[in-house]
């Protein structure tokens, strides 16, 4: 099992002596505000006006990459497409030779968001959450009419890409919970997925009460889904539906090759880690100096205090990662071409 962890395996084998590595991807969380009302946002009760200014955001940007930052994900917390100055954003890394991907409820794809994505994005990943009409509103809190216009303008994104040749990956998410299942569901995301022409299809168990599916459940889930599943699909199919067990999540070293930024410049562990707690905090960029925040003995003490049971809960990214590495090490297969 190989993924894209092991294009940083000097890195790696840094941060197993114990050496200190800075990041190359971070996340942003840096609007506080959202225009849904997801039953199973982890974020929902937090929600603020409050967003990071603009000039901050730079400021951010700018050291982060001199740090060595190649890659940021403008994402939640709140929904970034409601920084008024995103797309500015986004060119700033791009001339400045960085990528960057947006995770967004596709509400507010506007036209120079859209623009900045298709001349130099990465990705474009929608969190559409319900297939149908009145799933969306009862899920979301939302008018059902909101659902076909982020349909109608997915739609027109993937049209647009193709005929300008972009390179953008486009990818719809659909939740699986109290709310959001059944084979109906399954059936109609798959149909979504094709009548959009995105390149990836996501289905994922939400992991925040009051949404949450018991084990048993998304077995049951699991077995309705892989009835619905096409034989045949243009799309990447990625699905989160059977459950992690503790003992199966690693104990997480590899976090630091990444990090998590919020509204107010604070730095988290992990973009996995959810509510940004105390315990899971750094410090503030706009406060303290980067390079002396990041691996320091309060950063390394809180890596060692991650809990698995809440990893667990989590269709974390890592898990794989850490797989990965202990694969490559095997025999030295890393050396090989």
């Amino acid at each position: 099992m190989l993924t894209n962890i092991v294009h940083r395996w000097a890195d790696i084998q840094k941060l197993a002596d114990g050496e200190k590595v800075f990041p190359h991807f971070v996340d942003f969380h840096t609007s506080n505000q959202c225009n849904h009302k997801c039953l199973g946002c982890a974020y929902g009760s937090s929600h603020t006006p409050e967003m990071m200014p603009e000039a901050k955001h730079a400021e951010a940007v700018i050291m982060f990459m001199a740090h060595g930052v190649k890659a940021f994900d403008f994402a939640g917390g709140g929904e970034p497409t409601l920084l008024p100055y995103l797309s500015s954003i986004m060119d700033l890394i791009a001339i400045s030779g960085g990528h960057f991907g947006l995770i967004t409820n596709g509400s507010n794809l506007t036209d120079d968001i859209v623009n900045a994505l298709l001349r130099s994005g990465t990705y474009l990943r929608v969190s559409l959450e319900a297939s149908s009409p009145w799933m969306f509103t009862k899920y979301k809190g939302v008018s059902p009419i909101e659902f076909g216009r982020i349909i109608d303008r997915l739609r027109d994104i993937v049209k647009q890409r193709d005929a300008d040749g972009s390179k953008l990956q486009i990818g719809i998410k659909f939740g699986v919970g109290k709310s959001l299942r059944g084979f109906l569901h399954y059936q109609m995301m798959f149909n979504l997925a094709n009548h959009i022409g995105v390149d990836r299809m996501t289905a994922k168990c939400l992991s925040h009460a009051p949404e949450e599916l018991s084990a048993e459940e998304r077995y049951a889930e699991y077995t309705l889904f892989m009835g619905a599943r096409p034989i045949s699909h243009p799309y990447r199919i990625v699905d989160s539906f059977i459950p992690v067990r503790n003992d199966d999540v690693p104990k997480c070293w590899l976090n630091p090759l990444h990090t998590t930024m919020d509204h107010k410049g604070n730095i988290y562990l992990c973009c996995y880690y959810y509510y940004r707690e105390e315990r899971h905090l750094i410090g503030n960029i706009f406060e303290t100096p980067f390079e002396e925040m990041w691996m320091s003995r309060d950063h390394r003490r809180k890596i060692g205090a991650i809990e698995r049971a809440e990893c667990a809960k989590v269709d974390c990214k890592f898990f794989n990662h850490h797989k990965a590495v202990d694969s490559a090490k095997i025999g030295g297969q890393i050396h090989f071409l």
